[in-house]
């Protein structure tokens, strides 16, 4: 009776030892028809198979429905579905970030020239102005110097269209019947040939 006991004794701890969570199953051993070859964190569990945090499933003529191994003898990885498809998804967002990229270059670049082309019509405005500046004050200068020559100004040749030319050339263009508005018009020019 006491041998029955010990022999009862010893099967329930050599079972509880070697028992492991229903939803884990038991270690599965390598064969041809299923199994996960050179890897042991899986379990098998009445046919059924549970690893890399995947939930328990068959292995249908040797093969893991998520690639994480093919059949006998065959250890290199194949891509799972989640696998892939977190893998294309990555893809799409790399490639999503790279056309963002492209975008804004692209776009800096426009900004850039835009920039560049108003500088160069700015550059043009200015050097176009400061060219009228200075064939304005050359007619001005040649003005005061025909009027001087005539009497109606007594003021310095300077180039500047000051108060004292501008009453000249109302006294010239009353003397001579010009329309009298104190600016160097297309008649005064004619008259006083300027060039």
């Amino acid at each position: 009776m006491k041998l029955h006991k010990i022999a009862a004794a010893l099967f329930i701890a050599v079972t509880l030892s070697t028992a492991v969570p229903a939803s884990l199953g038991t270690p599965f051993a390598v064969t041809a028809e299923a199994h996960h070859h050179g890897w042991s964190g899986g379990y098998n569990h009445g046919g059924y198979y549970s690893h890399h945090g995947y939930d328990a499933h068959l292995h249908p003529n040797g093969m893991c429905p998520y690639g994480v191994y093919g059949n006998y003898g065959n250890t290199v990885p194949t891509a799972s579905a989640d696998a892939a498809a977190l893998y294309a998804q990555q893809q799409a967002a790399l490639l999503a970030q790279q056309q963002q990229a492209a975008l804004y270059a692209q776009q800096q670049q426009v900004e850039l020239l835009a920039q560049q082309q108003q500088a160069a019509l700015l550059a043009q405005q200015q050097q176009a102005a400061l060219l009228a500046q200075q064939q304005m004050a050359t007619i001005v200068m040649q003005t005061q110097a025909a009027l001087k020559q005539l009497g109606f100004y007594a003021g310095e040749v300077n180039g500047v269209l000051d108060m004292a030319t501008q009453q000249a050339l109302i006294l010239f263009q009353t003397s001579y019947g010009l329309t009298v508005d104190g600016s160097i018009n297309a008649q005064t020019i004619t008259l006083l040939n300027i060039r």
